[in-house]
């Protein structure tokens, strides 16, 4: 399963962290590499090879340090090249997403409200899945896709089978199927979208 952005800005941090120490340590190798020649010079030439063991191993820890700041600045390439393709992805995805200003966006969550009701209307579950489908969809018309639940898209996921198998669909509720669609599907572009049975327009 590849990574959220979330998930990729976390490993930039502490890329970044590490390269800061990777640099901070190739730098004092090198001070003490120089150090260590300087002292080898001064000595008199037949003591001078006393010395070589310190300068090898010293090399040697320059050579690895070096070798470890390499990878990590191209894992850090990498990494942010993948959050900006991900960026990408996202805004493109949310443009298949339809607009909704506060009047409407507020229809829809009534719609979706009723949808969730049924023989336990009024009970606490059904009220908390009005909340989390109500609290879904803001975030969705926000583009907040990373702010979204696992209950939230859950609840979009319920909202969605519901919406499938109902007969006779007027158009608000049609309106309402097409963006959760197309939510579920850029939620399941990034990775975030559950592993779970169901139908999906996946």
């Amino acid at each position: 399963m590849g990574l959220t952005a979330a998930e990729i800005r976390a490993r930039i941090e502490t890329l970044e962290k590490q390269l800061e120490h990777d640099r901070q340590r190739i730098a004092e190798l090198k001070d003490r590499l120089a150090a260590a020649d300087r002292k080898r010079a001064s000595l008199p030439v037949e003591e001078q090879s006393r010395l070589d063991p310190i300068l090898d191993m010293l090399e040697r820890e320059l050579d690895y340090a070096k070798a470890r700041c390499t990878e990590d600045e191209q894992n850090l390439i990498n990494l942010r090249r993948k959050l900006d393709e991900l960026r990408d992805s996202e805004e493109e995805m949310a443009r298949d997403i339809p607009e909704m200003r506060g009047e409407e966006l507020r229809d829809q969550t009534a719609v979706a409200g009723s949808l969730m009701s049924g023989p336990g209307e009024g009970t606490e579950e059904n009220s908390g899945l009005k909340i989390l489908l109500g609290s879904a969809l803001a975030k969705i018309q926000r583009r907040d896709f990373e702010g979204l639940s696992l209950q939230e898209i859950r609840a979009l996921r319920m909202c969605y089978d519901r919406l499938l198998h109902r007969v006779n669909r007027n158009i608000r509720e049609d309106r309402l199927k097409s963006m959760i669609a197309a939510s579920l599907r850029a939620l399941d572009r990034m990775k975030k979208l559950p592993p779970e049975s169901g139908n999906s327009p996946i």
